[in-house]
């Protein structure tokens, strides 16, 4: 007969973690957190199965199926790339079993190609499968060792052509899905994340802690540093964690160590918004906007979620008991009042 649970730990599980799961996880959790009613409450979603779960991982990236966004693609730090598909119930493990995935894209004309950013073994490489993942091959390797690939994109306008970016700054690109590539510049700026717009393919921004912004108007050619001098008068404003772009309204937020800034002219100028606490006395480390309600605005700082629903006028909290800096948060893109957190566990 197998052993129950304490009454006593039971209840702890609930009260003090905000969840129930087999045998209470550690007060130090990583991996996903998931809030079905729009950020008041949330519970881990960490299971692959009865006895093992996702808690020990650091979350990179999270993508969802364009075809079927129950499908979710985890990137993690060290420990390959998830599938999860019921919304992130449960978890389950792919062929890319081992290293860190940067980023992942998912061809929305054919969602059977899937293209995985994955460092392992001093070198970054890009996975491609034509099969949703039953077969894998290497399309890229970088040939400097020690630098991950940062970012890889697919062009919406036509699939045949990918973009990425190299630890050392190169942007390459490929017209045949991966089968050739060549050099298109090298970003004097190494690690960033890498934007494209959704009306206007050639334009892209790269967002770089440290130095800027840099954009692109024909399709990585030539880019322009466009953010530099203005992020420089907030003390902790070029601390970039991440740039959230409302595809509704065109405004741009930025999670920075100053606090959160805002760009209503595709981050040439920035202003801040006013949260809870003084500028530049917590870092921001992710936003999200509400992709179908503009005035709704998250952002979160530690463990801790700050939700507004007029446009930053006032804000409600949320403390999600995760004992570990939250590093990414994303509304379900069918579904808003699902919210997700990307969570990393804290370097040994």
């Amino acid at each position: 007969m197998p052993k129950k649970l304490p009454l006593l730990l039971i209840l702890a599980c609930f009260i003090f973690f905000g969840f129930s799961l087999p045998g209470c996880l550690s007060k130090k959790q990583a991996g996903v957190w998931r809030s079905d009613d729009s950020g008041e409450t949330w519970q881990a979603k960490v299971q692959i199965d009865a006895k093992k779960t996702i808690s020990g991982a650091s979350v990179l990236k999270f993508v969802f199926d364009p075809a079927d966004s129950q499908k979710i693609y985890l990137g993690t730090d060290g420990q390959g790339m998830y599938l999860s598909r019921n919304n992130g119930d449960t978890w389950e493990k792919t062929e890319i079993a081992s290293g860190s995935v940067w980023d992942i894209a998912v061809d929305a004309d054919d969602p059977k190609i899937i293209y995985v950013a994955v460092f392992a073994s001093k070198l970054g490489r890009i996975y491609k499968t034509e099969d949703s993942g039953d077969n894998w091959e290497i399309i890229f390797s970088d040939a400097i060792a020690n630098l991950p690939i940062y970012n890889i994109l697919i062009d919406w306008y036509n699939h045949e052509n990918l973009i990425i970016t190299t630890g050392w700054g190169g942007v390459l690109k490929s017209g045949d899905q991966g089968k050739t590539w060549t050099k298109l510049y090298e970003l004097q700026a190494p690690a960033g994340r890498l934007q494209m717009d959704e009306e206007n393919s050639q334009i892209m921004w790269y967002v770089t802690p440290g130095q800027g912004i840099f954009k692109t108007e024909d399709s990585g050619a030539t880019w322009q540093e466009i953010a530099l001098s203005g992020l420089k008068d907030f003390k902790g404003g070029l601390n970039i964690y991440e740039l959230e772009r409302d595809k509704q309204n065109h405004t741009f937020y930025l999670a920075t160590s100053y606090g959160l800034l805002t760009s209503n002219d595709g981050g040439v100028t920035w202003a801040p918004i006013q949260t809870l606490a003084p500028f530049a006395s917590l870092p921001i480390l992710a936003a999200a906007v509400n992709p179908k309600d503009s005035d709704e605005l998250l952002f979160v700082a530690g463990d801790t979620v700050y939700k507004s629903v007029n446009q930053s006028d006032s804000w409600q909290v949320r403390r999600v008991y995760t004992g570990q800096a939250i590093r990414a948060i994303k509304y379900h893109p069918n579904d808003p009042q699902k919210i997700y957190l990307g969570v990393r566990a804290a370097k040994k």
